[in-house]
C-alpha cells in the first residue's frame, strides 16, 4: 500500500499560484492497523506512562446520554488513548516544522480523551501531555482498560483501534466551501464561503 501523498501539489500551485501564500506544514499519519508498543508512535496504541502518575479521568458532568440525565456517569471517566508521537519518527520537512513541535525538552507526545460525547460539542473531552521519554523511568505494563464505552451508549465508538503509523510531512492549505450544485460560478452567496482564503481564491478553487 502506497503510503506518500500524491504528488497535487505542484499542479494546484500551477494553476492557483496566489495559494502559496497560505501553505502551511502538516502531518499525514497513515495508520495501518496493528499491535503497536509503548515504544513506538502509534494511534489508539499503548502509551509510555510513569507508573507513579494517575491516569487521567474526566470527571466532568455533561456526557450524553447518561441513563439518569445528569450527565454524570457516578465515577470518572478513563480517558482513551488517541495518539502517540516521538520526536524520533517525524520525518524531515519541506516547510519548517509546525511550531508545537516540540517543546523544549520532550520528545514524546500523547494525546487522550474521554471515550464519550459531551453536550453542546458533541465531542470529546482532550488531554494533551508532552515528555521526555528518558524522564519516564518505570512505566505501566498496560495501559487501564476503559469503564465507559460511547458504544454502549449507542454512539460511534470513540476509543480508537490500535494502529502503527508512519507519519509524514506534507504541505497543506485552508479548507474550502463545499457549494451547492450551480453555486461555484462566483454567484453564489457568499456567506456559504469558509472565509479562510481570499472570496475570489476560494470560488476560483471551487471552480
Amino acid at each position: 500500500m502506497v503510503d506518500t501523498t500524491p504528488p497535487g501539489r505542484a499542479l494546484l500551485l500551477a494553476q492557483f499560484p496566489e495559494l502559496a501564500d497560505y501553505a502551511r506544514p502538516s502531518l499525514r499519519l497513515h495508520p495501518r492497523r496493528g499491535h503497536p508498543t509503548t515504544g513506538e508512535s502509534s494511534v489508539g496504541g499503548p502509551l509510555l506512562w510513569p507508573v507513579d502518575e494517575p491516569w487521567p479521568t474526566c470527571d466532568r458532568d455533561d456526557h450524553e446520554l447518561v441513563a439518569d440525565g445528569s450527565g454524570s456517569f457516578g465515577e470518572p471517566v478513563v480517558m482513551a488513548c488517541v495518539l502517540q508521537l516521538y520526536r524520533r519518527d517525524l520525518p524531515a520537512g519541506i516547510l519548517p516544522a509546525p511550531g508545537w513541535a516540540f517543546p523544549n525538552g520532550t520528545d514524546l507526545l500523547q494525546v487522550l480523551w474521554c471515550p464519550t460525547p459531551h453536550e453542546g460539542t458533541y465531542g470529546p473531552c482532550i488531554r494533551v501531555l508532552w515528555r521526555a521519554e528518558a524522564q519516564v523511568g518505570t512505566a505501566l505494563t498496560a495501559n487501564p482498560p476503559l469503564n465507559v464505552s460511547s458504544e454502549d451508549l449507542g454512539f460511534d465508538n470513540l476509543a480508537p483501534r490500535p494502529c502503527l503509523i508512519r507519519p509524514e510531512t506534507v504541505v497543506d492549505f485552508p479548507p474550502i466551501a463545499c457549494l451547492h450544485p450551480g453555486q461555484v460560478d462566483g454567484s453564489g452567496d457568499s456567506g456559504l464561503l469558509l472565509g479562510k482564503l481570499p472570496a475570489h481564491l476560494e470560488r476560483a478553487c471551487l471552480g
